[in-house]
């Protein structure tokens, strides 16, 4: 497998589908851990794109992938032994975006929050989205407020109001000291 970032411009958009883990066994498998709710998807890839980030990704093929307890085990092509499937640990797996399963209308892929703006329900900016935490009680979007920093933000119904992709915009109802110094 090539390490060379891809410098093909008609690559598509791509969408983070898993994270790698461990190798698995002594003939190249991985532990990767699913970013979908869907791992069994993972079985019908025929080929993936692999890299540190989206950017520096390159596609690889699929030879074999079957879920299991400890996450989706995945055999990349030229990747033959467990001290090769060790080098690709913590990078990620994407796939083209045209090929993500679709949601449910109440439904949003993490993709898709990065970068929306986050404003309160009088519409002043308080920042932006840069990651989404999948956390056991509830999702906890990552803003990045210009005067606060680094924001951690509940995505639950009393608090975030309204997402809006197409508008590129999120609505919150922000906690008393969430934004600004006011703690009633």
């Amino acid at each position: 497998m090539s390490a060379a970032p891809s410098t093909d411009a008609t690559r598509p958009e791509l969408a983070l589908v898993g994270r790698i883990g461990r190798a698995h066994g002594l003939r190249g498998e991985l532990v990767v851990q699913p970013e979908t709710d869907r791992p069994e998807r993972f079985v019908k890839l025929r080929s993936v794109y692999v890299g540190p980030t989206e950017a520096r990704a390159t596609t690889v093929q699929i030879e074999s992938a079957r879920v299991a307890t400890a996450g989706v085990l995945v055999k990349l092509a030229g990747i033959g032994s467990r001290t090769e499937a060790e080098t690709l640990r913590g990078q990620q797996m994407f796939i083209p975006a045209t090929d993500l399963l679709p949601l449910p209308d109440d439904r949003i892929y993490i993709h898709d929050l990065i970068g929306l703006r986050v404003e309160d329900e009088a519409g002043t900016l308080l920042g932006e989205v840069t990651d989404v935490m999948l956390l056991p009680a509830n999702d906890v979007y990552v803003v990045r407020s210009p005067s606060r920093g680094e924001v951690l933000v509940p995505a639950v119904e009393s608090i975030v109001r309204s997402v809006d992709p197409v508008a590129g915009r999120v609505v919150v109802r922000p906690l008393p000291g969430l934004f600004d110094d006011d703690v009633a």
